[in-house]
């Protein structure tokens, strides 16, 4: 008999056990990891229990759950024949600390005794090789107890026997402190390793009954806080030789991180959409009124304060009323293997190729989900009131069922990295439009034509401000090319000042752009080599007896 059971540890705890012939047995378990899915806000992992049991009622102890785990979210799945009666999970006891604490502070006590016994080691070296040094110093020169010097014939074996003393004991302290080194990187990566992987670890206790001797797997899934996944991108925009087509390859990746306390070794992988931490509603709007503001009560007269003690401080009188400080708060390889997507109304999941690792707090691991490639259409952006550098675009249509989700974007531009940026959310029909640098085939020039103030009126007398001013753009592509520059006017936000676009000049195709006020933009599909002239300006007249400045938007 094959059960599929799911079962909630929040329920299940109040549910009264069936009181049998025996009492239940407890029967020792060890899970291994097996999937992790990972999400904006978290992750949910599963690990198995495999058993073999004989009839009647057991509870499976583990001992290797994480500290982090949500109780709440125990859930408990499997095939064997067995009937789950319940779950639970609770912290385990200093004195239940698992077996792998344990064997990493040994082996980190041993590397430690192992270094002193090198440092020893290097010390005897040292005096060697310095009574070498000094003995053909001083010795040859001074020797026995009459001072009797070593004649010049013997010198020659002297000096050999002392240079190859020398030479024996410089390599061997060569080898030693190659071997501190390597031991002393040891320890400083297990006790890392200590650090990292805190020895607290959660018990998970499942009450079972079989109608006969089962063998099966259980499987436990359960959630985590401490992990993450944020897009990144790379756009790759291709544009080849001179007449060729463009292409844009957009590449999806997935940053993970996590500080579970367990190390995510050899699971399936997959990464979701889905956020599990926000709220599950809407909030509620609540009404606001509008009332008059009632009279001032009178004041009372201040109370006078009362006298400190010799032994009182005033920092010492007002210490009890002063709140406490709030507490402090309590990322490897990249594979380029392609993920499998699995496209949900509410979620869109991406399953990673055979089996991924990802340690606790080892910083970020970037993994690839997919890429798609597209045929942009390019054009030229010039901001000429700010600066006239043309900055190519690439722009697309986002046909994937899949969202673009915010991050960062890695812009490469035939095969050089020449910046980055960021993607906002972008659904599926929207337009993509990305910046892939300065635009060394278009040139744009702006020039100031006319500058002046003067007063007109005879009874009212008021200012006038004018200004014109010419922008000259030139497509030096050998292809068509749409270039849209952009400029701006001044903006009244007093009525007694008045603004408006001077007559005669190049009508803009577009105002208000992005209701940005006052931003106006020709835009234009230029043939290979064409230039144009675009000219505008704009008159602003205010009182006489006023002064105005120009400044950005308030804030």
């Amino acid at each position: 008999m094959i059960r599929f059971l799911l079962v909630s540890a929040a329920l299940l705890a109040a549910l009264p056990v069936a009181s049998g012939p025996a009492a239940a047995r407890d029967a020792e378990v060890h899970s291994r990891l097996d999937r992790v899915t990972v999400y904006p806000d978290g992750a949910s992992v599963v690990r198995l229990i495999t058993f073999d049991l004989p009839p009647g009622e057991t509870t499976l102890v583990a001992r290797d759950f994480p500290a982090g785990l949500d109780p709440r979210s125990l859930r408990v799945e499997g095939v064997g024949g067995v009937a789950v009666l319940g779950v639970v999970a609770k912290p385990l006891d200093a004195v239940e600390q698992p077996a792998g604490a344990d064997a990493l502070k040994a082996k980190l006590d041993a590397l430690r005794l192992e270094r002193q016994g090198i440092q020893s080691r290097i010390e005897a070296l040292q005096a060697r090789k310095g009574f070498a040094e000094r003995y053909a110093r001083e010795v040859p020169f001074a020797a026995g107890e009459k001072e009797t010097k070593i004649p010049f014939a013997e010198w020659r074996q002297t000096f050999t026997g002392l240079a190859d003393e020398i030479e024996a004991a410089g390599r061997a302290l060569i080898e030693v402190r190659e071997r501190a080194r390597t031991l002393d990187e040891a320890i400083a990566k297990a006790e890392q390793d200590l650090r990292a992987k805190p020895v607290n670890r959660m018990q998970v206790r499942i009450d079972v009954a079989a109608d006969a001797a089962a063998k099966g797997t259980l499987a436990v899934t359960y959630s985590v806080r401490n992990a993450r996944w944020t897009p990144l991108y790379d756009a790759r925009l291709t544009v080849g030789k001179p007449g060729g087509t463009p292409s844009l390859e957009l590449v999806r990746r997935a940053e993970i991180v996590q500080r579970t306390g367990e190390d995510w070794t050899d699971v399936a992988l997959s990464v979701s959409t889905l956020r599990t931490a926000g709220g599950t509603q809407a909030p509620q709007i609540q009404p606001v009124f509008v009332r008059f503001l009632p009279p001032p009560r009178p004041m009372p007269a201040p109370a006078r304060a009362p006298m400190l003690k010799q032994s009182e401080s005033i920092a010492e009188r007002a210490a009890p009323a002063m709140a406490p400080p709030p507490p402090l708060a309590d990322e490897a390889p990249v594979s380029e293997r392609e993920a499998q997507a699995e496209e949900g109304a509410l979620q869109v999941v991406w399953t990673l190729p055979g089996r991924v690792s990802v340690g606790s707090g080892e910083g970020g691991r970037v993994l690839r989900l997919a890429a798609t490639t597209v045929a942009p259409d390019l054009s030229v952006m010039v901001a000429a009131a700010l600066d006239t550098t043309p900055y190519l675009q690439a722009s697309f249509r986002q046909d994937e069922e899949a969202p673009l989700l915010p991050g960062r974007v890695a812009l490469y531009r035939d095969g050089i990295l020449v910046g980055t940026g960021r993607l906002d959310l972008v659904t599926q029909g929207e337009m993509v439009t990305l910046g892939f640098g300065a635009d060394e085939r278009a040139k744009v020039t702006r020039t100031l034509l006319r500058r002046d103030e003067s007063q007109s009126g005879i009874v009212s007398q008021s200012r006038v401000e004018r200004q014109e001013m010419k922008i000259s753009v030139r497509n030096a592509h050998d292809v068509p090319m749409r270039i849209t520059v952009e400029d701006r006017i001044p903006q009244s936000e007093d009525q007694e000042i008045q603004v408006e676009l001077a007559s005669g000049g190049t009508a803009p195709t577009a105002k208000d752009v992005g209701d940005r006020r006052g931003v106006l933009a020709w835009s234009y599909d230029y043939a290979p080599g064409e230039s144009r002239t675009i000219t505008f300006g704009w008159r602003v007249k205010w009182p006489a007896d006023r002064q105005v400045i120009t400044a950005g938007p308030r804030r």
